[in-house]
């Protein structure tokens, strides 16, 4: 009986080893190892270009004497509106009062700027914008 025991476990064996590595067989077999492509090198940024120049004031054709006109009619506003501005005591201005003071002060400074750099037009312009500010603040504060 051992004898036939040992037959039959032989044969069950040999003929069982072929399915029993089928399922308990380890992932198969990796494919090929694909060579990485060659990597490219990193792409070369062009020099910076210089940047370009500020762009031309754009202001109307005025003889010479018309653009000193401009200039004092320029500095007078700025005058006038530095005026009005020490009438006021900025401590007791409320918060959009407070405001307003700081924009019409941005503006002078503004104007100054652009009077300096011979560029009236903007000068007044923005002497004017805070002319008409103050002017509006002094009349809120009395």
């Amino acid at each position: 009986m051992r004898a036939l025991a040992l037959v039959l476990a032989v044969t069950l064996a040999l003929s069982g080893c072929v399915r029993v590595k089928e399922i308990f067989s380890t992932a198969p077999p990796a494919p090929p190892a694909v060579e990485p492509a060659p990597s490219r090198p990193a792409p070369v940024e062009p020099a910076p270009s210089p940047p370009p120049p500020p762009p031309a004031v754009l202001s109307p054709q005025v003889s010479s004497e018309q653009e000193r006109q401009l200039q004092r009619d320029a500095q007078d506003r700025i005058d006038r509106t530095e005026r009005l501005l020490r009438q006021v005591d900025p401590k007791r201005l409320a918060g959009q009062q407070q405001e307003s003071y700081q924009t019409i002060q941005s503006f002078l400074a503004k104007a100054k700027e652009a009077l300096y750099a011979r560029d009236v037009q903007r000068a007044l312009t923005l002497a004017d914008k805070a002319h008409v500010l103050a002017g509006e603040l002094t009349r809120r504060v009395r």
